[in-house]
């Protein structure tokens, strides 16, 4: 996953010592980088479907000064003692002073470490130190208009990508005739079945030439929206505990029975679009509309091929596939 660094002085912590949301103190950050990693133990093999969970850690390093009370300035004596000592839960919030859209806004609770200060008189001029979360932080993103869950503490779409046009503007050709699929190494859309009642459920089909252009594919072209690496993907199994049936829409209304395992409880909301195969045709022997998520993975699989990860409907779990990238499959982004 990637190390996210914002620098400036328009970014705030926020830190309640009692664990809370009242947040009682202020820190402008001169610096703050997110990391987070995890390990999956493969107990199959590199494609298998047995990947057993992994352990996520997540902190958050900053840099600050201008310790203080938001509202009356000078923090008290006592919270800047429980502060120090590190040894108690405090609730916590990064955000930019003056949030404007598309601006992540992270918070929760946890402990902090590695602290560091310089005060005279309970007035720190410089605070340094690592937030360690409880759990999995909330991630925000103010004032977008994209549907998005909080997962792991990093925002996903809730509906599949459904977009004409690259970040920068450039329009992404539809392409429905499937000799003409077939020939294509740029990047190209379409409906599945070439029938446009498909795509306010199972949004558009894209090519993975669409996916890997330098130009950006995500929504509304807010700069955060990625197409997820392998890594992201990774991840967001190992918060669900590698199941696919927390990722898939509940009941039949969209899914084939007997959408095996299916809860939804992650809020990701997968629905079955299918997949345009390599020769331009619709479907194939469990790739139909119906029985099948296949997203994109923004990783090259190596000569003309791509990967993915699938869902279906007769399977409760996680899975990794490998497409030709004249392939069309359905796209999810995450916030990076």
């Amino acid at each position: 996953m990637a190390e996210h660094k914002v620098e400036g002085s328009n970014m705030l912590l926020f830190i309640d010592p009692t664990g809370g949301t009242d947040y009682d103190i202020v820190v402008c950050l001169t610096s703050v980088s997110k990391s987070d990693s995890v390990t999956v133990v493969d107990a199959a093999s590199a494609c298998g479907p047995d990947k057993s969970p992994g352990t996520l850690e997540l902190s958050y390093a900053f840099e600050g000064q201008h310790l203080q009370d938001p509202d009356g300035g000078q923090i008290s004596g006592t919270d800047l003692r429980i502060l120090l000592r590190g040894e108690t839960t405090i609730g916590w919030k990064i955000a930019p002073e003056a949030p404007v859209t598309g601006d992540e806004i992270e918070e929760g609770t946890g402990f902090l470490s590695e602290l560091s200060s310089t005060y005279a008189f309970d007035s720190v001029g410089t605070f340094t130190g690592t937030i360690q979360p409880y759990g999995n932080p909330t991630l925000s993103i103010y004032n977008s208009s994209t549907p998005s869950v909080n997962i792991g503490g990093y925002n996903w779409m809730t509906k599949n990508l459904s977009v004409t046009t690259y970040a920068n503007g450039d329009a992404i050709p539809e392409v429905s005739d499937p000799t003409a699929w077939a020939a294509l190494t740029t990047g190209a859309w379409c409906y599945y079945n070439n029938d446009p009642s498909t795509e306010p459920v199972y949004g558009r089909l894209y090519n993975w030439f669409a996916v890997a252009d330098i130009r950006g594919l995500k929504p509304d072209n807010e700069y955060g929206w990625v197409v997820p690496v392998e890594a992201a993907f990774n991840y967001l199994f190992t918060t669900v505990s590698n199941d696919g049936g927390a990722l898939k829409e509940a009941g039949t209304a969209h899914w084939l029975a007997p959408n095996t395992g299916a809860t939804n409880s992650s809020g990701f909301t997968a629905v079955p679009g299918g997949v345009r195969q390599a020769n331009g045709t619709f479907g194939g022997s469990g790739e139909s509309i119906g029985e099948s998520s296949e997203y994109w993975v923004a990783n090259s699989a190596g000569g003309d091929n791509a990967r993915s990860e699938g869902l279906y409907y007769n399977e409760s779990g996680t899975y990794y596939n490998i497409f030709d990238q004249n392939a069309g499959l359905s796209v999810r982004c995450f916030w990076d």
